[in-house]
Order: structure tokens, then C-alpha cells, then sequence
């Protein structure tokens, strides 16, 4: 059990590199408000354009439209990246760096692989009790810090405990960012800071655009999650009947290359497609969030709309293997 753990957790981080941190960079919003949702495929694309929703043409831009309902990551988290800049040509310069970064080559995808096994094993061998989130949180912060942002974490002491103690205050802010009542400034927020600048040592905390959590945030707060769903998934669940997609998944660990990914298994399903079916039961963002100002009968309004994600993957015909 423990040595299917180790590669399983190899391989959906391989694979949430791959796609996860993807879709977190260019997707991710936090709620503002109680907005107005819908799950129809069509409202949901054209929502997400920012341009028209339900024949209301938006005044804002489009940049404006996804980077307003995200006014509380800048004060929770202290950062400035293409979710919460007002200036435009900086967030296309963020996001064709993120693009950049995540396009590794495959001898950098195989090194990777491997030291995640390495740092798996670590974890599983000194426990006295295996802590899964733990875990998934500690490996899934690692690999958004070795690949966006190169970070040698071999070279700090004690690497690990503030992992795991950044993911939990991660985790706590973003929570606590839902509500006004448990709001916390990112300047008053020690507990957040203090992991943080443990392993950037040379972190300038006023200045929000070399903020670490630029990059970290919507990597690893949206990646970690649909890690921690798809080990007992296809351990515990689905997988019990079909534990040859196990094995697939294993072999894409073993050998992560594009060729593996898509080379299909036992019941023509290959790792790319049980990649497609997890992120399709669990998306990475369940809701994207657009805001909107129009006029209407001589008066100017303004709302933010939100664009049922999970709802509409569960609700449609995906053309998924794995329905």
C-alpha cells in the first residue's frame, strides 16, 4: 500500500504540473461577494470572456473584469500578479513568464520526478503516522517552488516543517479571505510571513510584485487539492474496480514522458485521460468569477457574476472515458 502511495503520489503531481499549475495561473479568482451563478456551457464562456453576459455588454475591460472580484488575494496575500494588477502590460509580462516556467523539457520533467520520489519517501519513512494532506501539501508546494521559482531547498534548514507550515497558513488565509469578519492584512499576518520568509531569506516584503506568493498561490493552493482527491480515488474508489489504471498511472510516474502520458493501458485508458477525468469530477477552480458594470434604464450598475465551473463539467457530456 505504502509503495503504490509513493508513485501515486509522484504521478499526480507529475501530472498536476503539468495541467494543474496551468490551469491555477490562468484561471484562478476568489470570491467578493455573493455573486450570481450559472452553469450553462454557453453563459459559462461567454462570461469568462468578460465581454457580454445575459445581454449585458460589460463597460469594463476584460483585464478589469477578472482582476476585480480578486481585490482581497492583494491585501490577504500582499501580492501584485496578473489576478490583481490594474496594470495590464505587466500581467501579459507575468503571464508569458508563467508560460515560460512551465514548459519544462523532459529531462527536467524525469529530475523532478525523481527527487519528488526521493522527498515522498522521506516523508513516509520518518512518520510514525501518515498525515495525507500533509503530505499532498508538502509535495505539492515543492514542486510550485523548484519550478516557478528554482527555489534550492536543499541548501535550508529544516526545508520540510516550513513547508508544512506554509501550506497551513496558505490554507488558513485563503479561507479566512472568504469573509470579512476573520480578514487579515498579509503585514500583520506573522504566521504567513515567517515560513515564508524562512525559505526566501531574502523575501522584501514591501514590494508585492517579488512577493514568493505570486507564484505560489495559484499553483499550489488549487493543485494540492485535486492531489489529495485523486489518491484515494483511484486507490480507495473508482480504482478498486479498476486497478489496472493503477498500473497506467505508475508507469507514467516511472517514465514521465508525453509518449507514456498518452499511451493508452488496460481498457484503452491512458494516464492522460484519467488526468482528464480528475480534473473534469474535480475542477481546480470551481467557479470563475467576472465582474460586470452596464447600464440600464438610464442607471449605471455593477455586479459580479460567476461562472459554475463544477456544475457544468458534471452536467455535460465530456466525451470522458472515465464517466
Amino acid at each position: 500500500m505504502l509503495r503504490d502511495f509513493r508513485a501515486l503520489n509522484l504521478l499526480i503531481l507529475t501530472f498536476s504540473a503539468v495541467y494543474v499549475i496551468a490551469i491555477g495561473l490562468f484561471t484562478i479568482s476568489l470570491l467578493n461577494c455573493r455573486p450570481q451563478k450559472t452553469h450553462q456551457t454557453t453563459e459559462c464562456r461567454n462570461l469568462i470572456q468578460g465581454y457580454r453576459f445575459r445581454a449585458r455588454k460589460n463597460y469594463l475591460s476584460p483585464h478589469r473584469a477578472r482582476i476585480r472580484p480578486n481585490s482581497r488575494l492583494a491585501f490577504v496575500f500582499g501580492i501584485e500578479n496578473a489576478f490583481t494588477t490594474t496594470d495590464e502590460e505587466y500581467a501579459t509580462h507575468f503571464a508569458r513568464n508563467a508560460r515560460h516556467l512551465i514548459n519544462l523539457k523532459a529531462q527536467v520533467w524525469e529530475r523532478l520526478a525523481k527527487r519528488l520520489q526521493s522527498s515522498a519517501n522521506e516523508l513516509i519513512s520518518t512518520a510514525h503516522r501518515l498525515h495525507l494532506a500533509g503530505v499532498v501539501q508538502s509535495l505539492s508546494l515543492r514542486i510550485i517552488l523548484t519550478t516557478l521559482l528554482n527555489a534550492e531547498l536543499d541548501t535550508l534548514p529544516d526545508t520540510d516543517k516550513h513547508m508544512v507550515s506554509l501550506a497551513q497558513a496558505i490554507n488558513r488565509a485563503w479561507v479566512s479571505s472568504k469573509n470579512d469578519v476573520d480578514l487579515i492584512e498579509f503585514a500583520h499576518n506573522p504566521d504567513l510571513q515567517a515560513p515564508l520568509s524562512a525559505l526566501f531569506p531574502t523575501f522584501e516584503r514591501t514590494n508585492p510584485r517579488d512577493n514568493p506568493l505570486c507564484w505560489i498561490l495559484p499553483g499550489f493552493e488549487i493543485s494540492w487539492r485535486i492531489n489529495l482527491r485523486m489518491v484515494p480515488e483511484l486507490l480507495l474508489n473508482t480504482g478498486q474496480a479498476h486497478p489496472d489504471w493503477t498500473v497506467t498511472m505508475i508507469a507514467f510516474a516511472e517514465n514521465p514522458t508525453k509518449t507514456q502520458f498518452e499511451a493508452p493501458g488496460a481498457d484503452d485508458i491512458s494516464a492522460k485521460d484519467l488526468v482528464a477525468g480528475g480534473l473534469r469530477l474535480y475542477p481546480p477552480t470551481k467557479r470563475i468569477y467576472r465582474a460586470f458594470e452596464w447600464e440600464e434604464n438610464g442607471a449605471r450598475h455593477s455586479e459580479t457574476f460567476a461562472a459554475d465551473v463544477e456544475a457544468c463539467h458534471l452536467s455535460v457530456e465530456s466525451g470522458d472515458k472515465m464517466r
